[in-house]
């Protein structure tokens, strides 16, 4: 199980880094891993998906989010936010840092 404390380090190594979602249609970013916790409160996560943590954005209408029981990592819609809505893009953060954009 993954901890917010394991994803608060996970951005703080990876913060420049940009990756790209399925099919390189999307370009995420990582939070600010002291934002994290204010930033999913904000946009209601867990209210609205209350398995994941969100940690990124492609800067539009789409997040990233860690399945908090799996360690999966998804692209979740902001709009609506809905767990039947999420995408998968890896399994776990080890295999999301191969979707690093070069």
């Amino acid at each position: 199980m993954l901890s917010i404390d394991n994803l608060k380090n996970f951005c703080k190594l990876h913060k420049d880094e940009e990756f790209t979602g399925i099919g390189g249609a999307s370009v995420y970013s990582l939070w600010n891993f002291e934002e994290i916790e204010e930033l999913n409160k904000g946009y209601e996560v867990e209210k609205f998906t209350p398995d994941f943590i969100a940690f990124g954005t492609d800067g539009g209408g789409k997040m990233l989010a860690v399945k908090k029981g799996t360690g999966e990592v998804y692209s979740v819609p902001f709009i609506p936010m809905e767990e039947k809505s999420a995408d998968k893009l890896a399994e776990n953060l080890d295999e999301f840092l191969k979707l690093k954009k070069v």
